[in-house]
């Protein structure tokens, strides 16, 4: 049996910095969810819990996963231990104001490195899902200059795709072969290569698929939202999570 996990990453909105994201596209997104029968995992910024943490508590309440994705997007690996260790204890005194559990973290923009892992474990984290293993859209952020090295790249990209422990924190990758199976890819991509990609993984334990909560609101600003507007994004979402219900089960990566 594979595994499926459905995770977002809950954040500013793209472009804007607003919390349209939060505010409204949760909404959507757990109308869908809830159609499939899913508990999805969150990764949400101390931030947006600082707004809205009441939001995230009626979720937990209804068995839904909420992790924790840094304080406020900053790139974990361009920040030095003192920073890191201040960003994850700034974020988890908030979420702990408002009662809510955490056992998973998600790097900004997938920006893990060793010294994290070693926090992650001192601050009683249980797993990490930030690797993206074979994930060649990665390249993005080195082009940009936002990645610290092409080497950090490279260590990501051959990096094991199955879980694994690391520092005594379990490390469980966002899922790519190459392409990523992601809310961006679903978007760019026909529906049927997003299918024939989820069946190659199948032979995987664990699947992550991953989004943001911007990605269920409409973004002008957005190049690839013109290319895919929001109803036919909604409408591909709908139909490959049934596609993997059909050939797979959903599971909370606390779960894992």
């Amino acid at each position: 049996m594979t595994f499926v996990n459905i995770s977002v990453d809950v954040e500013r909105d793209l472009h804007s910095g607003d919390y349209l994201g939060v505010t409204e596209g949760l909404k959507i997104f757990e109308k869908i969810v809830e159609k499939y029968k899913i508990k999805p995992t969150l990764f949400v910024t101390g931030e947006v819990i600082e707004k809205y943490g009441e939001i995230f508590k009626r979720l937990q309440n209804n068995r839904w996963e909420v992790g924790f994705h840094s304080y406020d997007h900053k790139r974990f690996d361009k920040m030095d231990n003192e920073e890191k260790n201040n960003d994850i204890k700034k974020g988890l005194k908030i979420f702990r104001k408002y009662g809510l559990k955490v056992n998973g973290f998600r790097a900004p923009q997938h920006s893990i490195d060793e010294n994290t892992f070693k926090l992650l474990k001192e601050n009683g984290f249980k797993y990490d899902s930030s690797n993206a293993s074979k994930d060649i859209l990665q390249l993005v952020h080195l082009i940009r200059g936002s990645n610290k090295s092409i080497f950090g790249f490279l260590r990501q990209f051959f990096s094991k795709s199955n879980p694994y422990k690391k520092n005594g924190v379990l490390e469980i990758p966002t899922s790519a072969l190459v392409i990523p199976f992601v809310g961006y890819s679903l978007r760019i991509l026909p529906l049927f290569l997003m299918k024939f990609l989820f069946l190659l993984l199948k032979r995987r334990k664990v699947i992550v698929f991953y989004c943001h909560s911007w990605d269920f609101i409409e973004i002008n600003d957005s190049l690839t939202y013109k290319i895919c507007k929001l109803d036919r994004f909604l409408n591909k979402l709908d139909k490959i999570l049934y596609f993997i219900s059909e050939r797979s089960e959903f599971v909370k990566l606390e779960n894992i």
